[in-house]
């Protein structure tokens, strides 16, 4: 059966290696400024879905994998504090 997450996770294999070359030195400020604008853009579109999917989280995920509730099962996950993940 196909991921549900499928498409997603293809995405991010595709950008990862874009993402990873992008060398400052040899942009000029206006296409940095570009990149910034649309990487800010896919953080808002990515943080918004992980927010929505977060309050799904519960001691069943939490529990299973020995983290001391759901906001240190994000923490863990999203590299956020507790307090900021929950």
């Amino acid at each position: 059966m196909k991921s549900f997450f499928a498409p997603l996770r293809s995405a991010r294999r595709q950008v990862g290696p874009f993402l990873r070359a992008i060398d400052p030195d040899r942009l000029n400020p206006a296409l940095a400024a570009e990149g910034i604008e649309e990487i800010a853009r896919f953080e808002r579109q990515l943080a918004g879905a992980r927010i929505r999917l977060a309050k799904r989280i519960d001691e069943s995920v939490a529990g299973a994998e020995g983290e001391d509730g759901p906001g240190r099962w994000l923490a863990k996950h999203t590299g956020q504090s507790p307090k900021d993940a929950a």
